[in-house]
């Protein structure tokens, strides 16, 4: 009789393995096969369709709010006009206005940056009107509009939100074109 190997540790746990999974009944079954998994593929019967629908709760907001909220917008426009922006926060400036947006006081807010700018370019057209000499009035003229151009830039940005949502919506001209205009109509062309 030919000398065969003794079976080793190893070559038993071979052995097991390789009958194990020759035999169908004891192969394991994979996760993506099981199953749970298949059943989870199925489309839920018709019975079983439920749906979840968002909470709805009524906030009581205050009706002074539009006004408020735009009087402490309004007051930091002047301010940035006048560039005295040292005590404003930008980031709670911007939260007035989406707050505004989010509550459809776009039109409030439009509206009234519109006559804000108005009112401011008025005070710089009647600066402008004082000065007698034209090379006097050309230099003060592209200092006005320099430092004009930089806070509509600063306006802009605070209302970010207002120019994306309702500015869009409602078809009107974004912040900065409608201060151009307004720089335009009230300033040169007056």
């Amino acid at each position: 009789e030919p000398h065969q190997a003794k079976p080793t540790p190893s070559n038993r746990t071979r052995s097991a393995f390789v009958s194990f999974m020759s035999n169908p009944a004891k192969r394991p079954v994979s996760l993506s096969n099981s199953p749970a998994m298949a059943a989870s593929r199925r489309p839920p019967a018709a019975a079983s369709r439920f749906s979840i629908s968002p909470f709805h709760h009524s906030v009581q907001t205050d009706p002074e709010y539009p006004t408020h909220t735009w009087e402490i917008l309004r007051a930091a426009f002047l301010d940035i006009n006048r560039r005295k922006t040292s005590h404003l926060s930008f980031e709670e400036l911007y939260r007035h206005s989406y707050n505004m947006c989010i509550h459809k006081h776009g039109d409030v807010l439009y509206d009234g940056l519109q006559l804000t700018l108005r009112e401011h370019l008025r005070d710089v057209a009647k600066d402008l009107a004082a000065i007698q000499t034209p090379s006097e009035l050309l230099i003060a003229l592209h200092r006005q509009w320099d430092w004009y151009k930089i806070s509509l830039g600063h306006i802009r940005d605070i209302l970010l939100y207002m120019n994306r949502t309702y500015v869009v919506s409602k078809k009107r001209t974004p912040v900065y074109d409608l201060g151009l205009a307004l720089f335009r109509d009230v300033v040169i062309l007056a």
